[in-house]
């Protein structure tokens, strides 16, 4: 009966947790869509299908062949024209992994020794969230500014979106990397190193995605203050298991996966003692724990993602109204000019 009721309680979590995501996608959607004069799902989506008229006046190749021409120039434009940007990124990352280290008590305080695991992921993240910014849009222009000027230029929006997010991909796995190995120097862990890179690189894809939301949502300083605040709530939120917005809570989630990943490493009392603090979140100490939560960091990463590339073409798409509006309100100024 215990193993049903706790079976019972772990399900209605995983059911209330979907629905507070599915609720903020869809407070999401309303605000973007709002905005833009869609009032309906169909409209959305006749939106997000709709094709910007080519004002470049030549013709433009397809998809796929597009692809690697924007990935190689996205590559250009993120990693080898900022190399010096990108180095002082990593030192830094660096820097931070050995000084979360360094304040980390060499053993355990249990059962409550998850402070060390915030602390960790909530500079990650952070670290993460704001280096990822310049994915789209540049320190000047915003980004849907920039994305529309592409489009206009006979750019796929797909195509466009994709191949920055592939490029991306290389420094969601080199940053907790290097993070983690400046972390390890001065830390002792306690769990293998490749179930704290799998948790951390879920993590790091999470922050990503979520910096992505915040850089197409406001103008590019402003959506730098708006993710370090809202990931530094979410790291003082993370030992709090009572949060409404828990399911999108990163540092929540990768907190939890680091507890798991050095889960292993424990036996006899230590582990009902670290059982007692995975507890205290309302967590099961399962098996396949540390699965479900970077299932968790790879769904919000990828909810966000979703969020960033619906809000970005709604950001540069005009209804139709307000273009034929501006069509024949020119029309009318070049008829009383001539």
């Amino acid at each position: 009966s215990r193993a049903a009721s706790l079976a019972a309680e772990d399900a209605e979590r995983v059911a209330s947790r979907a629905a507070v995501t599915t609720l903020a996608g869809c407070m999401l959607w309303s605000l973007s869509a709002a905005r833009r004069g869609v009032t309906s799902l169909s409209d959305f989506v006749a939106t997000l299908c709709h094709k910007e008229p080519d004002l470049s006046g030549r013709p433009a190749v397809g998809f796929w062949r597009q692809l690697p021409l924007v990935m190689h120039r996205a590559f250009l434009t993120q990693y080898a024209r900022q190399a010096e940007a990108a180095a002082w990124q990593y030192s830094l990352l660096t820097f931070a992994g050995a000084a979360v280290g360094c304040i980390t008590p060499p053993t355990p305080t249990l059962p409550h020794g998850e402070g060390p695991f915030a602390n960790a992921g909530t500079a990650l993240i952070l670290l993460v969230g704001v280096g990822a910014q310049h994915v789209f849009g540049d320190e000047i222009s915003s980004s849907a500014a920039v994305f529309k000027r592409e489009v206009e230029a006979g750019m796929n929006r797909l195509a466009y979106v994709l191949a920055k997010d592939t490029i991306e991909l290389v420094a969601v796995v080199l940053k907790p990397l290097v993070f983690l190995l400046g972390w390890s120097m001065f830390n002792m862990p306690r769990g293998s190193l490749w179930s704290y890179m799998a948790a951390a690189i879920a993590g790091s894809y999470a922050g990503s995605g979520f910096a992505f939301a915040a850089s197409v949502l406001f103008e590019p300083h402003t959506a730098q203050l708006v993710a370090a605040v809202a990931i530094l709530i979410m790291g003082l939120l993370a030992n709090k298991n009572s949060s409404f917005l828990l399911p999108l809570n990163l540092v929540a989630h990768l907190l939890r996966a680091m507890l798991f990943a050095e889960l292993g490493a424990y036996n006899g009392s230590m582990l009902v003692r670290r059982c007692v603090s995975l507890g205290a979140f309302g967590d099961l100490t399962l098996a396949g724990g540390l699965l479900v939560e970077i299932g968790w960091l790879l769904g919000i990463g990828a909810f966000f993602r979703l969020a960033a590339f619906a809000a970005l073409v709604l950001k540069t798409l005009r209804p139709r109204r307000r273009a034929a509006a501006a069509r024949a309100a020119a029309h009318t100024r070049r008829g009383s000019s001539l």
